[in-house]
């Protein structure tokens, strides 16, 4: 079967069990990379690597901050620079990650005990730096740990996720007894039932997460990044499927949208970094203040 004929079998059949990500959320960075292009004058080529996380899903690496692309990456390129409509290089990029083994989707195994991750949730340390002026610092992450009938936001997943955050700051406070602060960030404090995870003081006073030079929308952080699923993963639901709505009205915005604020704008469900002295943590789970429902 050709690629072509994989992803029309994968489209019309729903059937999307077998990969990580649909084609829609291919097509939703596709076209927001043209829009981009088209309203900045930078290059397609330019924002698609820099404005997608298709470089890090085609070639299951960061994409690099100078120098040499990944020959997969140049070679997709040669491909898409011949195509003139939006679909066909959303089809051609789709196409080039079936083919890629990591498009396999696999639920995470992670090795126990190995101090990163905690059930629903794994931490990044970064220790301080004078050049910025950050402090010694944790950024929390979301793991969804398995597809099924039920999201790991659920409710009934609430208790989990709080223990998984007791069992995670334990160990932070052990290992990293200098941290300061912690930090999210994802589109997935948008949600309430994500929020109620942690303690209330850490979601309080969000900021919005914004591209470097969108500093001047209410509220923000320029922290936003476009490389990997902090935003991009809104458009995938619990069983690996296009959250449709959230697609439609995506596209509808990046169709509408008269300039870059308007295409910053267009996600519905926009990134926030929150943000709160570590002791909130170790507070809240020496209290054992869980919020049970």
């Amino acid at each position: 079967m050709s690629s072509e004929e994989q992803i029309s079998k994968i489209i019309e059949t729903g059937n999307k069990s077998e990969v990580e990500y649909p084609f829609e959320y291919f097509d939703a960075q596709v076209r927001f990379a043209f829009q981009w292009a088209h309203l900045s004058g930078e290059t397609l080529e330019n924002t698609l690597l820099r404005k997608t996380a298709l470089y890090r899903r085609i070639t299951d690496k960061k994409p690099p901050k100078d120098g040499e692309v990944d020959i997969q990456w140049k070679a997709l390129l040669d491909k898409t620079s011949v195509l003139e409509k939006v679909e066909d290089v959303s089809k051609t990029v789709y196409a080039t990650y079936l083919e890629q083994t990591h498009s396999v989707y696999s639920e995470p195994v992670y090795p126990e005990n190995d101090d990163k991750h905690f059930g629903y949730f794994s931490f990044d340390h970064y220790p301080p730096n004078e050049t910025t002026g950050e402090r010694d610092r944790i950024k929390i992450h979301f793991i969804n740990q398995n597809r099924g009938d039920k999201s790991g936001l659920d409710k009934s997943f609430l208790s989990q996720r709080q223990a998984d955050l007791r069992r995670m700051f334990a160990r932070i406070r052990n290992l990293y007894p200098d941290t300061e602060e912690v930090i999210g960030g994802s589109w997935l404090y948008a949600l309430k039932g994500y929020r109620d995870s942690f303690p209330p003081v850490f979601t309080l006073n969000m900021n919005r997460l914004v591209p470097i030079g969108f500093e001047h929308i209410p509220n923000s952080v320029p922290n936003m990044s476009f490389e990997g699923n902090s935003v991009w993963g809104q458009f995938v639901n619990r069983e690996g499927d296009v959250r449709q709505q959230v697609y439609d009205q995506f596209i509808r915005n990046v169709n509408e949208a008269k300039n870059l604020d308007d295409l910053v704008n267009a996600f519905p469900n926009v990134p926030y970094q929150p943000k709160s002295p570590t002791s909130v943590f170790y507070d809240w789970i020496d209290k054992q203040e869980y919020r049970l429902y």
